[in-house]
């Protein structure tokens, strides 16, 4: 269950310039990868916060929606109020 909460929140160097590539080849100009994945992980194996701000956001809003994607089994009455 660790290491799925960390591949949702963390990237490796290759991810991060995989995702930043566009169609163009020319990296793109938002933050959204920073977003989505708040935290650098090295080969070493240990994991640093690329800025707090995202790391925040992620804890905030991203709990309500990884929650809410991750429910496989469709049930959305477990989520209603």
């Amino acid at each position: 269950m660790m290491e799925e909460f960390l591949k949702d929140i963390c990237c490796d160097l290759d991810v991060y310039t995989a995702k930043l590539k566009s169609e163009t080849g020319s990296l793109q100009n938002d933050f959204t990868t920073f977003r989505k994945h708040p935290f650098l992980r090295f080969k070493e194996g240990f994991v640093v916060c690329i800025d707090y701000r995202f790391m925040l956001d992620k804890m905030d809003i991203g709990v309500f929606w990884g929650a809410s994607r991750g429910d496989s089994t469709n049930n959305s009455e477990h989520y209603s109020i």
